[in-house]
């Protein structure tokens, strides 16, 4: 479901498929893996992944959803939206590349020229 929200004259749309996320790491914040662990016979390498699997399942939903939405828009009302996209704060870190060239002569075995 698309969530619109305005504050201060600044349309922003975002997808609930982002809030799940946040709801779903707190669960996994909150769950005992240690109980689970040592009190029963419970697989707790599956339930990690199984979040880990969940999260991208939601994360990669909610990119489609509000790309969808958007693309749908018209162009008067794409102006001045802001879209949240979860995760769209990363920032690479950007490192200047320093490129040396060096070369290296290979002697030509055919023409041995000792003067």
């Amino acid at each position: 479901m698309i969530i619109q929200s305005t504050k201060r004259n600044k349309k922003t749309v975002t997808s609930s498929f982002f809030e799940d996320i946040k709801l779903l790491r707190k669960s996994r914040h909150d769950t005992d893996y240690r109980d689970l662990k040592m009190n029963s016979n419970f697989n707790v390498m599956g339930l990690r992944q199984a979040y880990l699997v969940q999260e991208i399942i939601l994360w990669r939903k909610g990119c489609i959803e509000l790309s969808d939405y958007v693309s749908k828009l018209p162009n008067n009302q794409i102006e001045g939206l802001h879209t949240i996209y979860m995760g769209e704060n990363w920032v690479e870190d950007k490192e200047d590349v320093i490129e040396t060239a060096t070369t290296k002569e290979i002697a030509d075995p055919d023409n041995n020229d000792t003067t």
